[in-house]
């Protein structure tokens, strides 16, 4: 067993995932936050930086299955989670809050979900539907009800 497998999470954090893909401290910040999503996304950040933590970062389908099965448990008709995906303004491109390019991307066929665009001039948040078990996009001023998890950094 991989000595990350005993690494100790903060306070109010569970340790998730699997030897392959690696194990992550998480914690529902909000289980269910209602207002529209640019709003509820910018409280999250800033909540979750107080822990060093931050959204989800998502680099396959192993790891999305994970969130949207801890999504599924918490609530399980959600209307979707923020994950981590920002603009970067230097680049004009969506890259994840670690910094790290997306290299994966759960889309609905009829959603034709890009993520190739300038994200500057057109300006939407990305959430995942563990219902549906898919990704959309949304306008900022989109509400409903999301749910917010924290995120420790992977070494």
């Amino acid at each position: 067993i991989p000595l990350l497998a005993f690494k100790q999470c903060p306070e109010g954090y569970k340790l998730r995932g699997d030897v392959r893909y690696g194990f992550r401290c998480i914690r529902a910040l909000y289980l269910i936050e209602y207002g529209p999503v640019a709003e509820v996304m910018r409280k999250g950040i800033r909540e979750c930086r107080k822990d060093g933590a931050i959204l989800p970062v998502i680099r396959n389908y192993e790891e999305d299955k994970m969130f949207m099965q801890i999504i599924t448990g918490i609530f399980p008709e959600n209307n979707g989670q923020i994950m981590g995906l920002v603009c970067n303004k230097k680049t004009r491109r969506l890259e994840w809050m670690d910094g790290s390019p997306v290299t994966y991307v759960n889309t609905n066929v009829a959603d034709m979900l890009t993520l190739d665009y300038d994200c500057v001039d057109i300006d939407h948040r990305f959430v995942s539907h563990a219902a549906n078990r898919w990704w959309s996009r949304k306008d900022p001023t989109d509400e409903s009800w999301w749910v917010l998890l924290c995120v420790m950094p992977t070494p």
